[in-house]
């Protein structure tokens, strides 16, 4: 007698009907097995019935347990499209002009947070400012961002065509100040940053954004290169000449 015959008479009749209906998900020995321990015992066709039933039980419950996984699967699936529908930037369908308005709604939420944060966090640094009547040019530096993002945010957020061009200024200002602290620094995490900054860039950039906002493609272009050149230009003399 075979190790796995030993096994098997421990098994119930429903353990060994599951093996024996299921003949891909075990080897064919395991098998033969399970169908000589069950034609070994004596069992009444009651004994079989029962077994019977509580298999298809079973079946029925694994069946329904995979429809409900499959039902979640669908529903997070839907819920992920609707999302990367949302925020996706590229979208030629007829629903664009009801999106548009949701994704200006979300970056301006978004930076709104941001500028929100750098006052909260740089609040008894600001506020020292102000009492502090020597100024020099590092003090403006540090107060461009801290003051144009929530405006910036505000005026997206209605959208003004001074928001969006307030917004591209600072995500051309902070880009320029990221990439410049990371051929410094060679800290990936300014790299990071800098990738979120010109990615929103871009997408306020696309034309479904900028109509909305009555920027032409010349106002776009001026206003992205003058803004780069005139942060560039800031943080040269900052850096270099002060």
């Amino acid at each position: 007698m075979s190790q796995l015959s030993e096994v098997y008479k421990t098994y119930s009749v429903t353990a060994l009907l599951r093996i024996i209906e299921n003949p891909e998900n075990y080897r064919p020995e395991a098998v033969k097995t399970a169908r000589d321990e069950l034609d070994a015992r004596d069992l009444t066709p009651d004994d079989k019935n029962r077994a019977i039933a509580e298999l298809e039980a079973e079946r029925q419950e694994l069946a329904l347990k995979k429809e409900h996984r499959e039902e979640i699967k669908n529903t997070l699936k839907e819920k992920g499209s609707g999302i990367m529908d949302y925020i996706n930037p590229i979208q030629d369908n007829e629903d664009d002009a009801r999106k548009s308005p949701r994704l200006i709604n979300t970056i301006a939420i978004i930076f709104l947070a941001i500028g929100l944060l750098q006052i909260i966090t740089q609040f008894d640094l600001i506020t020292g400012l102000f009492q502090d009547s020597r100024w020099d040019f590092s003090v403006v530096i540090f107060l461009f961002p801290v003051i144009i993002t929530p405006l910036a945010a505000i005026l997206f957020w209605m959208k003004k065509t001074a928001g969006w061009i307030l917004l591209s200024i600072y995500l051309s200002f902070a880009l320029m100040g990221l990439l410049w602290m990371f051929f410094i620094a060679y800290d990936p995490t300014f790299l990071i940053g800098s990738l979120f900054f010109s990615g929103t860039l871009w997408t306020i950039s696309q034309e479904r954004i900028r109509s909305v906002f009555k920027i032409s493609t010349d106002t776009m272009y001026a206003s992205v290169i003058a803004s780069i050149l005139i942060v560039g230009a800031i943080l040269g003399i900052y850096f270099f000449v002060l």
